[in-house]
């Protein structure tokens, strides 16, 4: 004999099954940005900090170093890749001027970054979009 204190089990709605997209369906999403791997530039570990081996140089493009809205440093055409600097060579200057507006630059086809120096060793993203193409 069953006890009568018993409830019956609870029914759950039934959620529709989900399928994968075909490429020919109208319904198909793009993944969202964060899932995406990164199309160009360097991949880092924190992506909102530049780390100092960054090379201040996307080939084609812009990338330059910025003080006070005075260009210390740009990427020349010319400059064969094993001359191009890195971000490190630019924290050096940044210590002995620390109360400027120090700032990272990389503008490339696929991506814009702007960077900014925030204390010792500490360069922080502060704008990011799409790049020009």
């Amino acid at each position: 004999m069953a006890a009568k204190n018993q409830t019956p089990p609870r029914k759950t709605p039934s959620t529709p099954s989900k399928t994968t997209p075909t490429a020919g369906d109208a319904t198909a999403q793009p993944d969202p940005p964060w899932k995406l791997p990164p199309c160009s530039g360097p991949v880092f570990r924190n992506r909102y900090v530049a780390p100092l081996r960054t090379l201040v140089a996307v080939g084609f493009g812009y990338a330059a170093i910025i003080r006070d809205n005075q260009q210390v440093y740009c990427e020349s055409p010319e400059t064969p890749p094993t001359r191009w600097r890195r971000l490190r060579s630019f924290e050096s200057q940044a210590r002995k001027n620390p109360h400027h507006d120090w700032r990272l630059i990389l503008h490339d086809p696929f991506h814009s970054r702007e960077y900014q120096r925030h204390g010792r060793n500490l360069w922080v993203l502060v704008k990011s979009g799409p790049g020009f193409a």
